[in-house]
């Protein structure tokens, strides 16, 4: 974008000035938002929540399931680029299971419970948000009557 190195004189002097700009314009922003902590509240429940625990969760249950379910005598030919199967369904997915039952069961439980949090954390930003907007809050972010 044309500005200069950072192992520059000028580009360090830049950097410098740079930050205190960017975290003054997202600070405007956030206080311009209505109800800012909840619409952040509601996107960590949905999306940071889900990433850090459910997803991580089912991920590893599935990849601990199907590496359980490999037999002895299936195997993968790189010249079709196959892998020959036992047997399919949930008789396969049984048997990888019982491979490492209680690992894959504290997961089934870590993922529910995460489930139960996401859900939570959902309905108290949504609770929060009507709330907020239903009229009954005088609060402003840039108003000078207070808000009590």
């Amino acid at each position: 974008m044309g500005a200069p190195p950072l192992t520059a004189r000028l580009g360090k002097i830049f950097w410098v000035i740079m930050v205190p700009v960017y975290w003054a314009i997202a600070f405007i922003i956030a206080a311009s938002v209505p109800q800012f902590s909840y619409v952040s509240g509601l996107l960590s429940a949905v999306c940071m929540l889900s990433f850090t625990y459910s997803f991580p969760a089912l991920l590893g249950l599935g990849f601990r399931i199907k590496k359980g379910a490999m037999l002895p005598e299936e195997s993968f030919d790189e010249t079709t680029q196959k892998y020959s199967r036992a047997d399919n369904g949930m008789r396969r997915w049984a048997r990888g299971y019982m491979v490492n039952w209680h690992i894959n069961s504290f997961d089934v439980i870590y993922f529910l419970g995460s489930l139960a949090a996401v859900a939570l954390g959902t309905y108290a930003a949504i609770e929060g948000l009507i709330s907020s907007f239903s009229g009954n809050s005088i609060a402003t972010s840039w108003g000078c009557v207070a808000p009590v």
